[in-house]
C-alpha cells in the first residue's frame, strides 16, 4: 500500500490530526483504508478523532486541501510532489507499514478467463512489455506519466518515475495477503467478505507460464 497522507503547513503530525478534517476518495477504497491505517498506528480512532470526507478523486482532495477546505488528504503519486513543491506537509506515507495491497490490478471474470486463455495470455505479455518499458526507459515512461496527468512539470515527472520503477514488479504475481487486506476491511459490512477465502479472487497461472518460459527474462537485459 502506497498512499500517503499530507496536511496544511500549520500540521506538524499525524497526532495533529484529531478534530480536524481528512480527505479521502471514497468510503470503502485504499485511500480511504490507507487513512483509517495511518491514523490508528498513530493512536487515533479514524471513526471518532477524525472527520474523513469523501471527496471522489485525487484532483479533487488536492484542490481541497490546497485551498483549506480540509485540514489534510491522502495523495498518491505524482500528487504527493506536486503538494511538496507547494509547501504543504507529509505527515506520513502507508509505504512506511508495509500492508499487503494490491495497488493497481488486472482482472476479468472467470468465464471470460477460461474460454480465452490464449486471447489473457497474449494481453499479459504484452502487459509484461509495458511494465519492462517503464522500468527500463526511463525517458519514455515520463513522457507516458506526463500524457496521462497532464503534466510537463520536468522534476514532477522524474520523481514519480524514480518512486515508482523501483517498486513496480517485474513478476507482478498476486499476493493472497493483499487479497486478505481488502476482505479484512469489508468485512464488517459486507457478510460474505467474512467467511471468503482469499484464493477464490485470482490466478496467477498466465504471469507464471510467461515466468516459466523465460519470457519475462528476456525483457530485462
Amino acid at each position: 500500500m502506497d498512499h500517503t497522507v499530507y496536511g496544511r503547513p500549520d500540521i506538524q503530525r499525524v497526532e495533529d490530526l484529531r478534530g480536524k478534517r481528512v480527505g479521502v476518495t471514497r468510503f470503502g477504497g485504499g485511500l480511504h483504508l490507507a487513512a483509517q491505517i495511518i491514523l490508528q498506528r498513530n493512536g487515533l480512532d479514524p471513526e471518532r478523532d477524525a472527520q474523513l470526507a469523501q471527496l471522489g478523486g485525487i484532483p479533487e482532495i488536492f484542490a481541497a486541501l490546497s485551498s483549506g477546505a480540509v485540514d489534510a488528504g491522502m495523495l498518491t503519486t505524482p500528487e504527493v510532489f506536486i503538494a511538496e513543491d507547494q509547501g504543504l506537509r507529509k505527515l506520513q506515507e502507508s509505504l512506511d507499514y508495509k500492508v499487503p495491497y494490491t495497488m493497481v490490478g488486472v482482472g476479468g471474470s472467470e468465464r471470460f478467463i477460461n474460454d480465452n486463455p490464449e486471447l489473457v495470455q497474449r494481453f499479459m505479455r504484452a502487459h509484461l512489455e509495458g511494465i519492462a518499458l517503464f522500468k527500463n526507459d526511463r525517458e519514455a515512461a515520463q513522457r507516458t506519466i506526463g500524457k496521462w496527468t497532464k503534466s510537463d512539470n520536468q522534476s514532477v515527472l522524474e520523481r514519480t518515475w524514480d518512486h515508482l520503477a523501483p517498486v513496480m514488479e517485474r513478476v507482478p504475481l498476486v499476493d493472497p495477503a493483499s487479497i486478505q487486506t481488502v476482505l479484512d476491511q469489508l468485512a464488517p459490512q459486507v457478510e460474505r467478505a467474512r467467511g471468503a477465502k482469499a484464493d477464490e479472487f485470482y490466478d496467477n497461472r498466465f504471469v507464471q507460464e510467461q515466468e516459466r518460459s523465460g519470457f519475462i527474462r528476456q525483457l530485462y537485459p
